[in-house]
């Protein structure tokens, strides 16, 4: 299989998106054209999923879009799918070379001819016609990546369970690829007969920044709206919100805190600021006991920066505004929020509301449960030693 590109998923993938011999030319599907890549390569061995990382083989896989693609170097496999170096133009220059496609050149563009048109045909049938023989990786992943697109002769709709269960050991990257497709695809497309409608006319393959004001890393990619999930944690302290917050803002519970963590404390400060305290804690903080889905894409820690500042909220208690910040997949990850301390008959009850707001999606929709988790074990492993410091261990 190492040599035989000419039926691989990525061409045949370029086929289907043919648009009347243009080149299809939205953000989306060289998302797709990008992740079909990864398949092939997936599919002859040259990338691999380990416990770690994903691990990449190095040149020549006998595709110069697929050698081209992890060569510039990605912060994560997200990152290189949605601001990847290669696009359709890469996938239509290796038809081109390989004698299956020709080109024709008119005053209003350049056309392109499809010479396996019958493949592409047959390819656009692969979910309408009933099953000759079993369900190939190659086939399932194909149809399950080119019907979550809206390539094919049945209507949009993004891939099962059934058909993904086909793709066998790239089963975990066409997840990844379907998940990111899925949803940026500006909606349902009608079956196609014979012409493709565009999805979305207005945007240009891999030419968009992502915007400044939401962390980007200047890597090209799409624009997206990013996920948010709200974060809600309560606890009890037999002390008062003063003492509370005396602890909360001493920098040797704070360096405490960072080792029951097991985090590696890169810098802490405290500043008293006349009563409306300030600190900044920057650490490495570990991602174990957090789902795998998550960590096979992040590694094993990850950089945050916690900043809070404080006010008294005039009923005895004390308001803390929260910003953490670290980097997920590339791109900014912030919970920020607020925490109340207010008093009650038995001490101190404190409150932590706010969202947590991933600017790029992580592993599908799975990244809300990783970051609600990711926060909630750092909120109480913070209560354990609060209470500690407060002289009481329960």
């Amino acid at each position: 299989m190492e040599d035989d590109w000419d039926d691989s998923v990525s061409m045949r993938l370029a086929a289907l998106a043919l648009d009347r011999g243009r080149l299809t030319d939205d953000l989306v599907t060289a998302l797709a054209v990008r992740g079909t890549l990864l398949v092939d390569l997936a599919l002859r061995g040259r990338v691999r999923d380990t416990e770690d990382a994903v691990e990449f083989d190095d040149p020549p896989s006998g595709s110069a879009p697929a050698d081209r693609l992890p060569a510039e170097g990605a912060d994560s496999l997200t990152d290189l799918l949605r601001g990847g170096p290669v696009d359709q133009e890469e996938l239509a220059a290796e038809h081109l070379r390989r004698g299956s496609w020709t080109v024709r050149r008119r005053l209003l563009g350049t056309r392109y001819v499809d010479c396996r048109a019958d493949r592409t045909a047959a390819d656009e049938q692969v979910l309408e016609e009933p099953r000759r023989r079993e369900w190939t990786p190659e086939d399932a992943a194909l149809a399950a990546v080119a019907g979550t697109l809206g390539l094919l002769a049945t209507p949009q709709e993004r891939a099962g369970e059934g058909l993904l269960a086909h793709t066998g050991p790239v089963r975990w990257l066409v997840d990844l690829v379907v998940d990111e497709v899925d949803r940026d695809h500006p909606g349902p497309v009608p079956a196609r007969r014979g012409q493709l409608r565009r999805r979305n006319p207005g945007l240009t393959a891999g030419r968009v920044a992502h915007p400044a004001d939401r962390g980007s890393t200047g890597a090209r990619g799409l624009p997206v709206a990013g996920w948010r999930v709200s974060i809600d944690h309560t606890a009890t302290f037999p002390a008062g919100p003063d003492d509370v917050l005396a602890v909360l803002t001493d920098e040797a519970f704070l360096r405490d805190y960072a080792q029951v963590l097991g985090a590696r404390l890169e810098s802490v400060e405290s500043v008293p600021d006349g009563g409306s305290p300030r600190t900044t804690v920057r650490l490495v903080v570990p991602t174990l006991g957090i789902p795998a889905v998550f960590t096979r894409f992040v590694g094993r820690e990850v950089a945050v920066a916690d900043r809070r500042s404080w006010t008294a909220d005039g009923d005895g208690g004390h308001r803390g505004v929260l910003q953490v910040e670290t980097r997920i997949l590339g791109r900014t990850a912030a919970v920020r929020g607020e925490r109340r301390l207010r008093p009650t008959a038995a001490g101190t009850r404190s409150t932590v509301t706010g969202e947590a707001e991933v600017d790029a999606p992580v592993v599908g929709r799975q990244a809300e449960a990783a970051v609600r988790e990711l926060a909630m074990v750092v909120l109480r492993r913070e209560d354990d030693v609060l209470r500690r410091w407060l002289g009481t261990p329960d």
